[in-house]
């Protein structure tokens, strides 16, 4: 019973990195304005049916006994849903802003902690998301679309990186 908990804690956090890629590309494709034509609600849809499939593999993450990658889940589940209820709902959009700025310092000290391992991809993923989440509260905040757009370049970039970390691991391959 227990490799079975902790294979299916593996197949969790994997599931949770691709689905960080692929909300990552479209967060990225969202600022960077590739379509013109999108609803505010749409989009809120998109990150709650995130929310709710991270959530659900966090849980096995968790089970699994996963600590790092718990907490690493734990950010972007919360993320996902402060945004996903911000865009949603309309109102009290500051307290996502102020979501979204706070979290950006998680980021940071996960990355100093994956460089003191020497995980250099996993660094350099991690690394990329405190400029992302730091530029977009900004960007937030300050009504500057500029910023908005180098948070979405940076995310899309990461959103390829996370891609290429999911399937080297699907395939069992470790990056360095």
């Amino acid at each position: 019973m227990e490799h079975l908990l902790e294979h299916a804690g593996h197949v969790a956090m994997n599931t949770l990195l691709w689905e960080a890629a692929v909300v990552l590309w479209v967060i990225g494709m969202m600022d960077l304005g590739v379509s013109k034509r999108h609803d505010v609600k749409d989009f809120g849809y998109v990150l709650l049916t995130a929310a709710i499939m991270e959530t659900i593999a966090m849980v096995f993450v968790i089970i699994s006994g996963n600590i790092f990658g718990a907490t690493a889940a734990a950010a972007f589940v919360f993320l996902l849903w402060a945004l996903a209820l911000g865009l949603l709902n309309g109102t009290n959009r500051l307290v996502t802003y102020h979501a979204v700025f706070l979290t950006s310092f998680y980021f940071l000290g996960a990355t100093l902690f994956l460089i003191s391992k020497g995980a250099v991809f996993l660094s350099f993923m991690f690394g990329l998301l405190f400029p992302i989440t730091l530029l977009l509260s900004l960007a937030s905040y300050t009504e500057k679309h500029s910023l908005g757009k180098i948070a979405g370049g940076l995310s899309a970039l990461d959103g390829l990186l996370f891609f290429i970390y999911s399937l080297s691991s699907a395939l069992g391959y470790t990056l360095p």
